[in-house]
């Protein structure tokens, strides 16, 4: 249990630097196209999730013996299965990167992404609910877990009310609130994912190897499904139009595929442990981590336009100041800050708590 929690732990964190990073990036690297980035997390997945999954087969095991697993073991519906999950989570990624796409000089707010991707423990309750209720608990969900208590129902509705609350302050839709097309079907890809994937793992409860066994196939899935996006012309074009600012921001972009790696690696690997609604719980506290970080950058930002400098050096490239955040800090902002995670907190205990 205590090496899933630093796993999920660990994955806030990467989460946390990820979102900060991406901000950031779409805007200017990518230059506000965010099929861009999917096609380029999705690369990432392939070219650093599956060498820091054979790194994960010798810290944690013996690598001969998973290889071994993988050829021997691991049954074609699991395959199957984990490939899909590997797909679903980067259709996570295409809606997610949608999110920081700026909107008649809107810009995107990384704390308000943060925020409604720490909704999904909520969904991912009511979502095994649901399958439950209609039976639907056979074939590839048939593993899934009996869903927490009824009365955690009133602190799952509580947790949804101050989210949107905190999304809503000054009287303005965020921009992440008004693109509910794209924050809906991110949840909905989310739920989706970790249902299977907690129920694909619940066999193997004891067999840690297997789970290790089956990573490699997860980020083939998860690349093959976002590099699909390529056979279409248009989609090469984008790609083409901000060449140069790939190669100029290629330092940066590492950093940003690597955190992005990171976080589905311990992310799947917390699955093995935790309920998938824990996972996404501990992961989703990542918003005070990127709320903090906004902040700083934003001092930043108004430090540099209080100075006249429209750029910095950063990582050996020139950064626009207007690509930092602009998050303003008021106290109402950070009392609804703490009622959120304590609204999140209470639902969580419900949700874990046994029948």
């Amino acid at each position: 249990m205590s090496a899933a929690l630093l796993n999920a732990v660990l994955s806030s964190l990467s989460a946390a630097v990820m979102i900060v990073f991406d901000r950031v990036m779409v805007n200017g690297c990518y230059d506000n196209r965010p099929n861009v980035p999917w096609y380029v997390s999705s690369l990432g997945g392939i070219i650093l999730g599956i060498p820091m999954t054979f790194v994960a087969w010798g810290y944690h095991s013996e690598f001969h013996l998973v290889w071994n697993k993988l050829l021997s073991e691991v049954n074609l519906d699991d395959a199957s299965m984990m490939f899909v999950v590997g797909g679903l989570t980067a259709l996570v990624m295409r809606y997610y990167f949608v999110l920081f796409q700026a909107e008649e000089g809107v810009e995107a707010d990384e704390t308000g992404v943060a925020m409604w991707l720490a909704t999904a423990p909520v969904f991912i309750f009511i979502g095994t609910i649901l399958v439950f209720a209609i039976g639907g608990n056979v074939g590839a969900l048939a593993g899934l877990k009996t869903p927490a208590p009824w009365w955690a129902l009133p602190l799952v509705a509580l947790a949804v009310a101050t989210i949107w609350r905190f999304e809503t302050l000054g009287g303005e839709l965020s921009l992440a609130v008004k693109k509910k097309g794209a924050v809906c079907m991110m949840l909905l890809c989310i739920v989706s994912y970790s249902l299977l994937l907690s129920s694909l793992l619940a066999p193997h409860g004891d067999d840690f190897d297997y789970l290790l066994a089956l990573m490699p196939i997860y980020w083939i899935g998860y690349g093959v499904t976002g590099l699909s996006g390529l056979l279409r012309r248009k989609n090469r074009q984008d790609v083409c139009a901000v060449w140069g600012n790939l190669v100029r921001y290629r330092y940066v972009i590492v950093v940003a595929e690597i955190m992005g790696a990171l976080v589905y690696l311990f992310e799947v690997q917390a699955f093995h442990e935790l309920r998938p609604e824990m996972v996404n719980l501990i992961i989703g506290a990542n918003v005070v981590v990127v709320f903090t970080l906004s902040l700083l950058l934003a001092g930043k930002r108004r430090r540099l336009e209080g100075g006249g400098h429209e750029t910095f050096r950063a990582l050996g490239i020139t950064v626009k100041t207007t690509n930092l955040p602009d998050t303003v800090v008021s106290r109402k902002k950070v009392l609804w800050l703490i009622l959120v995670l304590l609204a999140l907190g209470a639902a969580i205990f419900g949700i874990a708590t046994p029948l």
